[in-house]
C-alpha cells in the first residue's frame, strides 16, 4: 500500500480553518527522512506566536494583544 504525498497546497487545504484564516497561516514542514511535506501547525500573522493546536488557535483572537488593540489610526478624538 503506497503512501499518498502531499503537495503543499494540498496540504493546506487539508488543515485550513476558514474562520481564523484572516489572522493565521498554515505552517509546513519538509521532512528529508521521508521525503514529504507536513504540517507543523499554526502562526498568527499578527503577534507571531506558533500553535500546534486548532482550538488554541480559535480561541486565540479573544487574547491576542496586537488584535485587541485599539490602533493609534483608528482612534476617533
Amino acid at each position: 500500500m503506497p503512501i499518498t504525498k502531499l503537495t503543499p497546497k494540498q496540504l493546506h487545504e487539508a488543515h485550513e480553518i476558514p474562520e481564523v484564516m484572516d489572522y493565521a497561516s498554515v505552517q509546513h514542514q519538509y521532512v528529508q527522512l521521508t521525503k514529504m511535506w507536513k504540517c507543523i501547525g499554526y502562526r498568527c500573522k499578527k503577534c507571531d506566536v506558533a500553535f500546534r493546536s486548532k482550538i488554541v488557535l480559535i480561541n486565540h483572537r479573544d487574547f491576542c494583544k496586537v488584535i485587541n488593540t485599539i490602533s493609534k489610526k483608528r482612534k476617533i478624538n
